[in-house]
């Protein structure tokens, strides 16, 4: 059921308390508006889009799918919720839009900066794709379609304009459609979780580079991660899959997440005659760099002083717990410095394992990529098929070689705020910033030129190693600093707390309900009770199982309940 309201109520429904991270105001409302070049759909057209069975617009009922609202303000100027933002002439999302999470605890909203939200990623673009069709649906003479035009086209509404507008949405319903078709799980991910590498992995094998052979049931969910101090950490991605240790990696990593959410990319075969190595992209790559320096001096979130004090006693004796169940894996956070992360092999961490797998051993079929190097200019030829994720990242490469402004779009940029278009302004900025340039505080000495063609060549080789096409697959173990803000837990928020989390795997809840923001002091979780709007998660079911992760499971009860004080503090 759909939290229906308007853009301005949804804003000003409650204002949070933001916890100390290490960001003051504009940093937020950086992040909450800056866009990334994602091109989900016209703007104009989602502001004028309607629901299917009423005249309510579309757009103002971005709330019942989880995200997060926020007023209007000079960076934001139509209301537009945390993560959703005016890209240029398009409709996008952002990092923001599945890294912000919003608690509520004795009445109060607390915001969680670069926390997992709950947002509900699928019923979003399912919701669009019921809007769009409805609007096509009624027919070029059609009510809805006729006020869809109007708001469309104002003044220019003229008849031979209200039939280019609707062949052109005819066009794009067919292409809307089939995608939300093609990335329909067999089992819904609910709130909070996403298969974000199967939809990543459709939209460039298949979508992007013309293959709908190449598309699969995204089938694998996880939660969205937290990301503060992730910058910092040599590996991420829930399989520790990608190499974080260089500007261009991480800017590999982003750009990757940016052609998952509707950045548009023109794969062609790379040639000589004429001289092209690179595929046009709307990734705004100096934006996506400038993210993750912002992210780069997020702090993890603190208990909060209105929530129930800390029992001292208990935390120190839960750090003694800690240092001999957890801390081989999970090393205590170093923020603002460079951290070697753990990486736990999936026969001994025994959670899940479809995440991991799959993102391993699916195949794609290459198409015009067939003979061309992994990464370009470096790295073994594709074959007719390889894997999704080499295939992936040649396009990741491609999008990062193109050079700047190659493809805007076209678009002029919104009056006012941080939503410029999508285009890359200032290639020298690029290559400052991935060469070294302005530096974070606590970088070494900026890369060289070595550097980044050692991490080219890495980001080519990865993927293809015999390793990567093996079961020899494991998961991340990071550091757990304010996991307590994070829930529900695992990689693919199977366990709804902490403390069931720290119980035997048979003894952990079977099934519960995901979408509350209510948080569990007590237990360190979101309630899991039913309530309006809430999803019940499953855990028989493959891809939700809350199997494994037995450390803590053999404590005392008392043992148990001081590790958790423990992590409160973290």
């Amino acid at each position: 059921m759909l939290l229906v309201c308007t853009l301005a109520l949804c804003a000003f429904a409650a204002d949070p308390v933001y916890l100390e991270q290490n960001w003051d105001e504009s940093d937020r409302q950086w992040f909450y508006t800056t866009p990334q070049g994602s091109k989900l759909i016209s703007y104009s057209w989602a502001m004028a889009l309607e629901l299917p069975e009423a005249e309510t617009r579309w757009v103002t009922t971005l709330a019942g799918f989880g995200f997060i609202p926020n007023g209007t303000s000079a960076v934001n100027p139509d209301g537009l919720p945390v993560g959703v933002v005016r890209d240029g002439q398009h409709l996008g999302l952002t990092c923001a839009a599945c890294h912000t999470g919003q608690l509520e605890y004795g009445g109060t909203a607390y915001r969680i900066d670069g926390g997992p939200s709950d947002a509900d990623l699928y019923t979003f673009l399912d919701s669009l794709g019921d809007a769009v069709s409805a609007t096509a649906r009624s027919g070029a003479n059609g009510a809805k379609f006729l006020r869809f035009a109007q708001a469309v086209l104002g003044e220019g509404d003229t008849p031979a304009a209200r039939r280019k507008l609707f062949a052109e949405l005819g066009a794009f319903n067919a292409y809307f459609t089939q995608f939300v078709k093609d990335s329909t799980p067999s089992v819904a991910w609910g709130p909070a979780r996403t298969d974000a590498f199967g939809m990543i992995f459709n939209r460039v094998t298949a979508i992007d580079l013309k293959l709908p052979a190449n598309n699969r049931k995204p089938d694998a969910p996880v939660s969205y991660p937290f990301v503060w101090d992730s910058s910092w950490h040599n590996k991420v991605q829930w399989n520790a899959s990608a190499p974080n240790s260089f500007a261009v990696e991480r800017l590999a990593r982003n750009v990757g997440e940016v052609l998952g959410v509707f950045a548009e990319i023109e794969i062609k075969k790379p040639s000589l005659i004429p001289l092209r190595f690179w595929y046009p992209s709307t990734a705004n790559r100096v934006n996506l760099l400038d993210i993750e320096d912002r992210l780069a001096d997020l702090r993890s979130p603190k208990w909060p002083a209105a929530f129930p004090p800390l029992d001292a006693a208990k935390v120190t004796r839960g750090q003694a717990v800690y240092t001999g169940q957890c801390l081989s894996c999970h090393a205590i956070a170093t923020p603002g410095r460079h951290q070697n992360i753990t990486v736990t092999a999936l026969n001994v961490v025994g959670t899940d394992p479809r995440m991991t797998v799959v993102a391993a051993n699916r195949q794609a079929k290459t198409g015009v990529l067939q003979g061309v190097k992994a990464a370009i200019l470096f790295g073994p030829k594709l074959g007719a098929s390889a894997p999704a994720g080499t295939v992936t990242m040649n396009a990741i490469v491609g999008a990062i070689l193109s050079p700047v402004d190659e493809k805007s779009g076209g678009a002029a940029p919104p009056p006012t705020g941080a939503n410029a278009d999508s285009g890359d302004a200032d290639r020298a900025t690029l290559r400052a910033q991935l060469l070294g340039g302005p530096r974070r505080s606590g970088d070494t000495e900026p890369p060289s030129r070595a550097d980044l063609e050692t991490s080219l060549k890495a980001l080519g080789a990865q993927q293809l190693s015999d390793q990567a096409i093996t079961s020899d697959v494991a998961y991340k173990a990071r550091p757990l600093d304010g996991i307590w803000a994070t829930a529900p837990y695992l990689h693919n928020g199977s366990v709804p707390s902490l403390w069931d989390l720290l119980l035997p795997s048979a003894d952990r809840p079977k099934t519960f309900h995901v979408g509350s923001r209510e948080f569990d002091p007590v237990n360190v979780g979101l309630r899991p009770t039913e309530t309006p709007g809430s999803f019940l998660l499953d855990t028989s079911i493959e891809g939700n199982w809350n199997i494994g992760h037995p450390w803590g499971t053999t404590l005392s009860e008392e043992d148990r309940w001081a590790l958790l004080e423990y992590l409160k503090s973290l």
